[in-house]
């Protein structure tokens, strides 16, 4: 997470690097862009804007903090969205604070459902919080017990192929019913390159990036 408008920069020059690396469509950051910094949020609106690639973002806890005020949404963009492409629909779910009003009120859980069962095809979730923590003494999930319940019966009921997310220090890649679920919270020193197939059938490419690069 960025601290100050510096570290925000730098993370937009590696992000667009990588992107340009692997010769990516786009890329997804699932949330906790900053910390708790409406100054980083701006400084990295105004650098996301020079990628060479669209840049599709999910916010964290730390992104829309008290703090922040509605900084992620004015520099970064809505804090849920959805678009297709090459036959898969992609949506970005706010789970950042689970807890009305701040977000996942019922109408926020009931977009959230028409969005999965009337996509046209495989869908790719993207959310920050993971649904479950992999680590058996783990609390770093989507715990508000009715919600989270909800949103994991969601995706076993609908054509979910992959879910992306993020707040977990951890790479993590597992596989539950037909959904790959993908744990990605390293921030730039760790990062997955995702290949969706029309299918919805995920490839999944681990990148380690050294601390000189």
């Amino acid at each position: 997470a960025c601290r100050t408008a510096e570290d925000a920069r730098r993370l937009v020059e590696t992000l667009d690097a990588e992107c340009r690396r692997y010769r990516v469509s786009f890329a997804v950051l699932p949330g906790d862009l900053v910390h708790n910094s409406p100054e980083a949020l701006r400084a990295l609106g105004e650098s996301l804007s020079g990628m060479s690639v669209p840049v599709y973002c999910a916010p964290g806890n730390h992104d829309v903090a008290a703090a922040c005020g509605d900084a992620y949404v004015r520099n970064i963009g809505p804090r849920e969205s959805a678009f297709s492409l090459g036959g898969c629909r992609f949506v970005f779910f706010d789970n950042a604070d689970e807890y009305p009003p701040a977000c996942l009120t019922p109408h926020g859980l009931v977009r959230l459902e028409g969005r999965l069962r009337n996509a046209a095809g495989p869908t790719v979730l993207v959310c920050h919080k993971p649904l479950e923590d992999p680590r058996s003494d783990g609390d770093h999930f989507m715990n508000r017990p009715s919600a989270a319940e909800m949103v994991r019966d969601l995706v076993a009921q609908t054509d979910v192929r992959l879910v992306v997310s993020g707040h977990i220090s951890m790479f993590h890649v597992r596989k539950k019913g037909a959904a790959t679920h993908l744990i990605c919270g390293l921030g730039t020193a760790e990062f997955a390159v995702v290949t969706v197939t029309a299918t919805g059938e995920p490839s999944i490419q681990r990148v380690l990036r050294k601390e000189s690069e």
